[in-house]
């Protein structure tokens, strides 16, 4: 609360989440886009302990979960997700 906040937009991606190749494309982008801000602004070490969430109707979640599941015996937390965490967004 002592700084001021920034909105930051994502790009606009062709992919569809009802593909989970194009799910784990998603993720992948997710990812490299924090990597850069975070690197960009000194703090890369903080995303390591970054927890992001990745909204969505409830097949996006279902879908998004599932490339997390894919990604599940990678060699590093990048790799994995395991700092996207989807969850069901309630209109």
């Amino acid at each position: 609360m002592s700084r001021q906040t920034k909105s930051f937009t994502l790009p606009i991606l062709l992919k569809t989440e009802a593909k989970y190749e194009e799910c784990v494309c998603i993720k992948d982008s997710y990812n490299q886009q924090m990597s850069d801000w975070y690197r960009k602004a000194g703090r890369s070490d903080d995303l390591d302990q970054l927890q992001i969430p990745v909204g969505g109707d409830q097949l996006t979640r279902v879908r998004l979960n599932g490339a997390k599941t894919l990604r599940m015996r990678a060699h590093t937390r990048t790799e994995r997700f395991d700092n996207l965490f989807p969850y069901f967004l309630t209109y």
